[in-house]
């Protein structure tokens, strides 16, 4: 059985959703990061919570504050399609660059999932929860080269 175009394009529109959060969440871009949550998302896990375009529009600032750079990339998508609803299970490495104090740079190797619930809205799908699950960390040591 092949999926409906419908069904294949709402996959591959929520697969996209875990894309662009990755990248605005890189790029510290706070617009684009809240545009891919509805107006009172949630986004929380190991003692954090943001709920609410407000807070999560300060996440890419608390990041400029604690690492250099970050680098996430999206894995394995599993989602549970359910009309205007769905679910997701998102595996994800996250690399988090950090300066020492002697001035080497680090990475903080976060291997994790993310639970999300989706709805869609006129203007698409959007998260309304992103949980986070980190499995387990590393750190190694990164030289940081200075590409735009």
């Amino acid at each position: 059985m092949t999926d409906s175009p419908s069904k294949a394009d709402d996959l591959r529109e929520i697969r996209d959703l875990a894309m662009r959060y990755a990248q605005a969440v890189d790029r510290r871009d706070a617009e684009k990061l809240t545009g891919v949550f509805v107006e009172d998302g949630l986004i929380d896990g190991s003692g954090y919570r943001s709920e609410g375009h407000e807070k999560i529009s300060r996440i890419p600032s608390l990041l400029d504050k604690r690492y250099v750079k970050t680098f996430h990339s999206v894995q394995n998508h599993l989602i549970e399609l359910n009309s205007d609803e769905a679910t997701g299970e998102v595996y994800a490495i996250s690399h988090h660059l950090q300066r020492t104090e002697d001035g080497a740079h680090i990475s903080y190797v976060m291997i994790m999932r993310y639970h999300d619930r989706y709805v869609r809205r006129p203007e698409g799908w959007r998260f309304a929860h992103r949980h986070i699950l980190v499995d387990w960390t590393e750190t190694r040591p990164a030289e940081l080269h200075n590409n735009s």
